[in-house]
């Protein structure tokens, strides 16, 4: 699986959500337009189950994980800048190319390593379509995925979610019941 940190516990996302995607200009945004380009969804992340691509569900984000991943993984910092895009999971995972579903949308929380702090928000975007070929992989799961995500916003300029300690908790708390329940149920 892609990602930073130890991953706490992986299980479904919870439906009705917006995910937000970094995406790093000018590799992945056209800084024109705005639009996020296909570069942004690698292909090897999307193989199959066993990979996955990042993003944060929106009510969990915080820019502390996002600022400090964006000065690791930047390197010459004047030249690849940052931006947000979002999504819905919901329209994500209804993406369909014959018959049958393509994404699933994974909730894979990390936990803080030296590096980074944890990241109760990051999921990933799976291909569950059971097609890995790089050309189903460039060809049409990227080109479904693109229009998908809002035009980008530059970091320093994204409006984060306003949320006081005691709701960001609480909603910790009732995704982990959520998650526990399901376990129990199977």
């Amino acid at each position: 699986m892609s990602g930073e940190g130890a991953t706490t516990y992986r299980g479904p996302i919870v439906r009705d959500e917006t995910i937000l995607r970094v995406v790093w200009s000018p590799k992945d945004v056209n800084e024109t337009t705005r639009e996020v380009m296909t570069s942004a969804f690698s292909s090897s992340d999307l193989r199959g189950i066993q990979n996955g691509f990042s993003v944060d569900r929106k009510r969990l984000a915080t820019p502390k994980f996002t600022n400090a991943l964006s000065k690791k993984q930047v390197a010459p910092p004047d030249k690849i800048d940052a931006w947000i895009s979002e999504a819905h999971s919901d329209v994500v995972v209804s993406v369909v190319i014959d018959n049958a579903k393509c994404f699933e949308i994974i909730a894979t929380p990390q936990k803080a390593t030296n590096e980074l702090p944890s990241n109760p928000a990051h999921s990933e975007i799976i291909n569950i379509s059971g097609k890995k070929g790089d050309g189903f992989v460039k060809n049409q799961l990227r080109v479904k995925l693109q229009p998908l995500f809002s035009k980008a916003v530059p970091f320093p300029d994204y409006q984060w979610p306003n949320r006081s300690g005691a709701s960001w908790v609480t909603d910790v708390v009732a995704n982990l019941r959520g998650f526990i329940r399901r376990l129990l149920k199977r």
